[in-house]
């Protein structure tokens, strides 16, 4: 490897790096200083740090300069975000109606169902089949409650399951 080579070029700017003192220290200074096979580690080392960030947008300093490579993308990136953002809560509210005019028709159902059987334990009591109506009435009523107290049907093949594996 050339001297060239082994330092920062000059036309970059060199790193500033400060030392127990508090003292600014020029970093091609400190590297000069160094056997080669340091040196090499070292600037590998520099050369290899990576910049990363997690969120929804860049920090300021990479849209600087993606704004000086590319002009009016940081404007591009803001309206695809904004674009993105809208889109979601647009779909989530889609969701929460839909969840919502679904439950109102199970309730509607599940209140026709009852009455339903509800006339028909009623009518089968009259005409004298009162185990029957008395049947039908209870589970009808049990069925209903239980939908309503757990808010989905009851899923009696997973308790069997667990039982088996024990």
């Amino acid at each position: 490897m050339s001297e060239n080579n082994s330092t920062l070029n000059k036309n970059e700017k060199a790193p500033q790096v400060r030392d127990n003192t508090t003292q600014t220290v020029d970093l091609n200074d400190v590297l000069q200083d160094l056997p080669e096979d340091k040196r090499e580690i070292i600037q590998s080392a520099f050369y290899a740090m990576e910049h990363s960030y997690s969120g929804p947008l860049p920090p300021p300093e990479y849209c600087e300069a993606i704004e000086k490579i590319v002009p009016g993308a940081t404007n591009r990136i803001l309206t695809v975000f904004e674009n993105q953002a809208n889109h979601r809560m647009e779909t989530e509210k889609k969701i929460v109606d839909k969840q919502f005019d679904q439950s109102h028709s199970g309730q509607i159902i599940g209140a026709c169902l009852v009455v339903l059987f509800g006339l028909i334990s009623f009518v089968l009591g009259i005409y004298g089949h009162d185990v029957l109506a008395g049947s039908i009435g209870v589970t009808t009523v049990v069925s209903i409650a239980v939908v309503f107290v757990l808010n989905k049907m009851p899923n009696f093949h997973k308790n069997k399951n667990t039982e088996t594996d024990e």
